[in-house]
């Protein structure tokens, strides 16, 4: 059963894809503005945050010192008695009521309590609080340890009365402790009206948030600047990038074309070079070989008889004339068929080098060993041409210079790599020294073949270690094996 994404999930992607192609699009500038102010927007809300606080606890802990500072020197000495009894006499009550209604103390303080050790309140300028206990809130567990401790507009119970007020009141607890001994024997808390310092500690935070943002802003600039210029020049450097890949792009194509038309001028050569040889050798054998053929008739009619006079020619000089003209007949008939190619369209390329070492092995009277097995069912006809001139010249040198011995011809193709290896078994030859020697047939033309086709020709041989030629084509495409298995 497929799932049908959920609307919401659908969203989320739309959202998701559409946010990758906005940031995709940006400039790396952009991208650095807009990761700098997540970061550092987030980094400076925190520290401002934190350094706010800070503040504010100082500027409470400050006022909330002077403050009790300032109302202990009232508060200290009248309540003294609270070291030895756990109350305060009704005479000292009097005595705190008269102090917190005087002028001064009555204009700084709104509200007064003295809380005894256990939480119960011993006094306060609320007489219905006066005696009530109530649960050890976190302050007086804080002022219980020396501490004194100031707050905003708390929320706890005991502090009812007080909200009623309608002001925004600073409160602050502070130990009172015994003269003699410094031991805390009760604890004061008392309300100032708080208008100006919470005025005060908004003023503080926005001086405070101002100074981060300012800080932060800063600190942006800067190191945008710095990516701008940055980016600039990898935008600048990025624009001649694709300007010089275009133009690299548009000369290998011009140089593709021009390989194309020199491989098809190289395709066009070979064929007219072979064409040639195909006239030359139809000429030499309807030509002179023609002529020959008639003169050693004619000559065999003038052949000397037995009863001949001295006067006529001589039997000896017949002999002579006739062997060299038979000679060379048999050469120009040798030289046209091996100038007069086979008629190789039909022929697979397997085929058409069998057809050369049979014409070898039959003209040498010589062995070859053939395995061509594993060339492909088809090639074009200029490849097939190369290879059936190559083998052909290849064994002929081979006969000539290092006597047939081991002859051997081998056709492979794996992978789109055609190869097919010619070698023998004879004396060999320094191969360095005797390409210095060629003038354009020979090795270098078989190499010239080759590389007009687009393989490359190898030539591995040494004085007494024998000849090696491959040949390497790398095909356009894997061909199908031809399937002939003749091993010779």
């Amino acid at each position: 059963m497929r799932t049908v994404p959920s609307p919401s999930h659908l969203m989320s992607r739309l959202f998701g894809r559409r946010l990758a192609t906005f940031w995709s699009r940006q400039s790396l500038a952009a991208r650095f503005t807009i990761a700098s102010l997540a970061v550092l927007g987030c980094g400076m809300t925190l520290l401002g945050a934190w350094v706010s606080s800070r503040i504010e606890e100082g500027v409470l802990y400050n006022s909330a010192s002077s403050a009790a500072l300032y109302i202990n020197t009232f508060i200290d000495p009248q309540v003294q008695e609270l070291a030895k009894d756990a109350d305060l006499r009704p005479e000292t009550a009097a005595k705190l009521d008269e102090l917190f209604n005087t002028a001064p103390l009555r204009k700084k303080v709104v509200g007064i309590k003295i809380w005894s050790l256990d939480s119960i309140i011993l006094y306060s300028n609320k007489k219905e609080e006066v005696g009530r206990k109530y649960p050890t809130s976190w302050r007086l567990h804080e002022v219980m340890k020396g501490r004194i401790v100031g707050s905003f507009e708390s929320r706890e119970s005991e502090n009812s009365l007080e909200r009623k007020l309608g002001l925004p009141l600073f409160e602050i607890y502070t130990p009172i402790r015994a003269t003699d001994s410094q031991k805390i024997i009760a604890i004061a808390e008392f309300y100032e009206n708080g208008t100006e310092l919470k005025r005060n500690l908004a003023r503080t935070r926005l001086y405070s948030w101002f100074v981060v943002a300012l800080v932060t802003l800063l600190m942006l600039s800067i190191l945008f600047r710095i990516v701008r210029t940055g980016s600039a020049t990898i935008s600048s450097q990025q624009k001649a990038l694709r300007e010089r890949i275009s133009e690299l792009s548009r000369l290998l194509r011009q140089n593709e074309d021009l390989r194309h038309r020199v491989d098809e001028i190289n395709r066009r050569s070979v064929e007219t070079h072979d064409l040639i040889l195909r006239r030359v050798g139809a000429e030499m054998h309807d030509g002179p070989a023609q002529l020959i053929s008639l003169a050693l008739l004619r000559l065999d009619a003038l052949q000397p008889k037995a009863q001949v006079s001295d006067a006529e020619l001589p039997r000896e000089d017949y002999v002579r004339i006739h062997s060299a003209l038979s000679d060379a007949l048999t050469e120009i008939r040798n030289m046209s068929a091996g100038l007069i190619l086979p008629e190789l369209d039909a022929l697979s390329p397997a085929d058409a080098l069998w057809i050369v070492v049979r014409n070898h092995e039959r003209r040498t009277a010589t062995t070859v060993k053939c395995d061509v097995s594993r060339l492909p069912a088809s090639l074009s006809n200029p490849l097939k041409t190369c290879l059936y001139r190559l083998t052909q010249e290849a064994l002929s040198n081979a006969f000539r210079h290092g006597g047939g011995v081991g002859q051997s011809v081998e056709g492979n193709c794996c992978h789109g790599r055609l190869t097919v290896t010619i070698s023998d078994t004879g004396r060999g030859f320094a191969v360095e020294e005797q390409m210095l020697k060629s003038n354009g047939l020979g090795l270098k033309g078989m190499r010239d073949r080759v590389a007009a086709l687009g393989g490359v020709l190898e030539i591995e041989s040494k004085p007494g270690a024998g000849t090696r030629l491959t040949a390497y084509f790398e095909l356009s495409e894997n061909q199908p094996v031809s399937g002939v298995e003749r091993v010779g």
